[in-house]
């Protein structure tokens, strides 16, 4: 019997291979994985710092983690990719 649902997905991802925002997007991932690495590297150094520069790289954590998130919603919304459902 076919399976319908991975031919489907197959044609999907060779679509989403093509285009340069999934390129983006993942590019966008790896940083913010390297970055959250970086950061539990530094966490007595984090924990040191001034409440001003604090509350400055959780505004920059939040920035890069709404951007991300905007991202998955337009690879939802173009190719209809939801990592959930796999």
């Amino acid at each position: 019997m076919i399976n319908y649902k991975i031919i489907l997905t197959y044609f999907i991802i060779n679509k989403m291979i093509q285009a340069p925002s999934i390129y983006a997007h993942a590019l966008n991932g790896i940083l913010l994985l390297i970055a959250v690495i970086i950061l539990f590297r530094n966490w007595n150094k984090m924990m040191r710092l001034k409440p001003d520069k604090m509350i400055e790289m959780v505004l920059f954590f939040s920035l890069v983690i709404g951007v991300h998130a905007i991202s998955h919603l337009g690879l939802e919304t173009v190719y209809g990719l939801n990592p959930w459902t796999y």
